[in-house]
Formats: structure tokens, C-alpha cells, sequence
């Protein structure tokens, strides 16, 4: 029995998708020919996330060192948020054009998790938009953002290379982060595929963050490149 070829794809809205109908990752899945894919490209995602989310998948073995994942690091000042609420139906939602993004996740019956960009706050219950207006106020640095996702994306890199993780796309996607806001481990300098959003895939004239269709089209095939000539070099 043939082992299960399996891609995992993490990030923001820009990984998600948005306004399209299949992302980069579901396009790269059918040409790279994988036989999953695990969508995990989230509206006002966090590197948080893409910690977390990674965290769980090794240690429940559902990512193991046969698999290929993509990380699309995003802007160091997004958070996650943990808040008591038990209304779930109380949801925390942004919009980006015309689909709405749940920004709530549930964390167990108790608490949830919510996805917080400074100066784009959800909406929630008096308590967190308190919580959140003081925090735009007061606690939140860029620079000191930059720093703390420094040193846990160091942490990050060795956890996968203790886990033997190597198939791995470090994606850095201009305008959300450059190369130099973070340091690469010797093991993944090789891993790194730098690009920006051209004028030609923006997803309209007032939106060059986020891909189009072909875009993400575009974007799955250069990826796939790379990671051909990944694979020919090993």
C-alpha cells in the first residue's frame, strides 16, 4: 500500500479563498498530485495561527515527514485571541467584498478563539471590543511584533527539523512580509520562494493583496516549480 501524499497549506486571507473559487493550494493539490489537501489559509489569519495549527497537526500525527507543507508567513501584528463566550452564536465577523469572514473559532464549550488585526476589530460583546479598543491603544508595537515572530518562528523551523519535517515552502509574499524580518535556519535557507502580488493578479483596482483566480493559478504553478526542482536536486 502506496503511502497517502498529503499537502497542508497555512496562512491568511491571502492563502484563502478569497472572492475565488479554488486557492492556490486546492490548484496546486490536482497538478502537483497530491491525494489531500488541508486547507489552512484563514481571513485575518496570524502567524499565531499558523503556529498552533502546525503544533497540532505534528503531535496528533496528522503531519508527518512524508508530507509537504506551505507556510505563508503574514503581518507580525495579527493576534489570536482567546475570549470567554458560551454564544457561539455571537460571531465575530468581518467582510472582505462580498464573503463574509467568521473571525470566531471555537476552542472547546467554553471559550473561543477570535482573530484580531489592530484597527480592524471584530464585533463581539462589549467586553472584547473594550478589551480590543485598549489594546489598539496601548498594547500593540510593531516593532516588538517583529521581534517576538522572530524568535517563534526560529522555534518553529527547529520544531519541524526534530520532527523531520523537510518538505517545506517558507512563502513570503510582499507586501505582508520581506525575507530579512525573519531568520532562516541553515537547513530551510534552501526553502524560501520570495514573490509580490502583481499588478495583473490583484483581486481589483483597490485590492493588491489578495490574488484573483488567475492569480492563484499562477501562484500554484510556480510552486509546483519549485518544488520539482526541489525534488530533482535531493
Amino acid at each position: 500500500m502506496r503511502d497517502i501524499k498529503k499537502l497542508f497549506v497555512f496562512g491568511c486571507s491571502l492563502s484563502d479563498r478569497t472572492d475565488v473559487d479554488h486557492s492556490y493550494g486546492d490548484i496546486l493539490k490536482t497538478i502537483g498530485n497530491f491525494d489531500e489537501y488541508i486547507h489552512e489559509g484563514a481571513g485575518v489569519g496570524s502567524n499565531d495561527r499558523i503556529y498552533r495549527k502546525i503544533y497540532n497537526y505534528i503531535t496528533n500525527k496528522t503531519l508527518t515527514p512524508k508530507d509537504t507543507i506551505i507556510i505563508q508567513l503574514t503581518q507580525t501584528f495579527r493576534e489570536e485571541v482567546i475570549s470567554y463566550s458560551n454564544n457561539f452564536e455571537l460571531l465575530a465577523v468581518g467582510k472582505h467584498n462580498k464573503v463574509p469572514i467568521n473571525l470566531r473559532e471555537k476552542y472547546n464549550e467554553e471559550y473561543a478563539i477570535i482573530r484580531f488585526k489592530p484597527f480592524r476589530a471584530p464585533h463581539g460583546s462589549k467586553h472584547e471590543q473594550d478589551y480590543f479598543s485598549l489594546k489598539e491603544s496601548y498594547f500593540t508595537n510593531k516593532e516588538w511584533s517583529d521581534e517576538k515572530h522572530k524568535q517563534l518562528f526560529y522555534a518553529l523551523q527547529t520544531m519541524l527539523l526534530y520532527n523531520n519535517i523537510k518538505n517545506v515552502i517558507i512563502l513570503l509574499v510582499d507586501p505582508y512580509v520581506k525575507k530579512d524580518q525573519y531568520e532562516i535556519i541553515k537547513e530551510y535557507k534552501n526553502n524560501v520562494f520570495e514573490t509580490t502580488v502583481r499588478k495583473e493578479h490583484y483581486l481589483s483596482h483597490n485590492d493588491d493583496r489578495h490574488y484573483n483566480q488567475q492569480g492563484h493559478q499562477y501562484l500554484a504553478e510556480q510552486l509546483e516549480c519549485f518544488l520539482n526542482e526541489r525534488n530533482n536536486v535531493s
